[in-house]
């Protein structure tokens, strides 16, 4: 969560405790639900992807449910386009410096993502830009991760507004169940 996101919540009087997604500071089974919403399509390995949706389950008491969301490839979904691409395309365009392939990342640049490993600008409110690393999740690869996991049910799986969700349930608590 980012910092001033922290900070919001924390004045609202929530307990916010700022962490790495793949070694939560809970207890094992501490959880009746959890959310991890725009974090994992951060992460830029699958093996880190998979330790932290297993995080979230360890944490997760069994018959738990988790609401995992990631960014999709795919931004146009039944002929609906998504919010990012609309705001895309009235924004101005951001010049950052950019990296042809060669197996290097590129910078995201337009409305159509050219590959699932991509930087995307973003700028803060002081106008400070950014480069962020994102993962752009293809249809059915979130569902792929979570099928490895055998503590956890898919319950839902779907696409909303230029990202894919599921909704995990906990089946039990050992790895090997």
């Amino acid at each position: 969560m980012c910092e001033s996101l922290c900070r919001i919540a924390k004045g609202k009087g929530c307990n916010v405790v700022r962490a790495d997604a793949r070694s939560l500071p809970y207890r094992d089974s501490s959880a009746d639900a959890v959310i991890s919403v725009a974090v994992i399509h951060h992460m830029s390995t699958e093996k880190r992807r998979m330790r932290a949706i297993e995080e979230l389950m360890r944490v997760l008491s069994v018959g738990g449910r988790a609401c995992i969301t990631v960014w999709a490839m795919e931004q146009t979904h039944n002929n609906i386009v998504s919010e990012y691409l609309k705001m895309r395309g009235k924004k101005c365009h951001v010049q950052m410096n950019r990296r042809d392939s060669n197996g290097r990342l590129r910078v995201h640049e337009g409305q159509d993502f050219t590959q699932q490993d991509m930087l995307v600008p973003w700028q803060n409110a002081d106008g400070q830009r950014f480069l962020r690393y994102y993962h752009l999740f293809v249809a059915g690869e979130l569902e792929e991760l979570c099928n490895q996991i055998s503590t956890c049910e898919i319950e839902k799986s779907l696409y909303e507004e230029g990202n894919w969700i599921v909704i995990l349930r906990k089946v039990s608590s050992s790895q090997n169940a």
